[in-house]
């Protein structure tokens, strides 16, 4: 059977896509409709008729909310202004922080913001409470789109975009932490911060290999290994052996074999889900226990 052809693909994306704005759009809270608004806005979805428009209704929105998700996805949707050759209104950087300060994730820049954290910031990682990226509450709610949806190019395409540099942006992160924390002035200053940043991370509801990765090197690099603690964590990952660390770490990446064959996309769909609910470190010990008990 001949596959699909480039045309068709992008069809088929483009007709899923506004089948998921209309879907949004209809459920009528005020997550939803930023989730249409940012999907209208990407990339993937190519608009031009009414881009404008929408972007302006997705920052009215923005300036009244109290609702960190809505904020977070403005924050990333209104980069594409620039791309698109327009202005949007920028928000205040410590918008976020204001709204939900005990997120450890609003007093970070974006990833591609390299200009360092204020003493404001730094007082505020080191209060914070909890990590909460609703990235994966984004993700959920696409996937809850695409429930109903049988095996076949438009699951596959759905759950492409799911996963695609489209639709999740370079917003604050471990990475972020990690990066700021390795800066020589963190050393001594904000060593108590990058702690608790890293334990933080470690204890996250929604943790990944990699932020647990990156939790381990700020905890290092801060000399934090002697603590009981911090030793037992790094004892942890130190007795995985070299082959299931690299098993764990495919387990939460995206196999190269998912397309290969429609009838592994609901269990692909079903992964996403699970990735997206409890973090990519549960989902891939789980898949690691199913495989040890076969």
């Amino acid at each position: 059977m001949a596959l699909p052809t480039s045309q068709a693909r992008y069809a088929v994306r483009e007709r899923l896509l506004k089948s998921w704005i209309a879907q949004l759009r209809n459920q009528g809270d005020s997550r939803s409709l930023a989730t249409a608004f940012f999907l209208f806005m990407s990339e993937a979805a190519a608009h031009e008729d009414g881009w404008a428009e929408n972007a302006m209704a997705f920052h009215a929105e923005a300036l009244r909310t109290s609702d960190p998700y809505v904020l977070q996805l403005w924050q990333q949707g209104s980069r594409r202004c620039g791309m698109r050759g327009t202005t949007c209104q920028a928000l205040p950087k410590t918008r976020w922080a204001e709204i939900e300060p005990n997120n450890l994730l609003a007093w970070l820049p974006d990833f591609r913001d390299a200009g360092g954290l204020t003493d404001a910031q730094w007082q505020g990682v080191a209060a914070a409470g909890y990590v909460r990226d609703y990235q994966h509450e984004f993700r959920a709610r696409l996937l809850a789109l695409l429930a109903k949806t049988p095996p076949g190019l438009e699951l596959e395409t759905g759950l492409g975009l799911v996963t695609s540099s489209y639709l999740v942006g370079s917003g604050p992160s471990a990475l972020t932490m990690h990066r700021e924390c390795n800066k020589p002035d963190a050393a001594g200053r904000f060593r108590n911060a990058c702690l608790h940043a890293a334990n933080l991370f470690w204890n996250a509801p929604q943790t990944s290999v990699a932020d647990r990765a990156m939790a381990l090197s700020m905890s290092e690099k801060r000399k934090a290994l002697g603590d009981v603690e911090w030793a037992q964590r790094f004892a942890e990952l130190k007795a995985l052996s070299p082959e299931m660390q690299m098993a764990l770490r495919q387990a939460e990446s995206e196999p190269k074999d998912w397309n290969k064959s429609c009838d592994k996309l609901p269990a692909r769909r079903q992964r996403l889900l699970d990735i997206a609910e409890g973090g990519s470190w549960k989902a891939a010990q789980t898949l690691l226990a199913k495989g040890a008990a076969r």
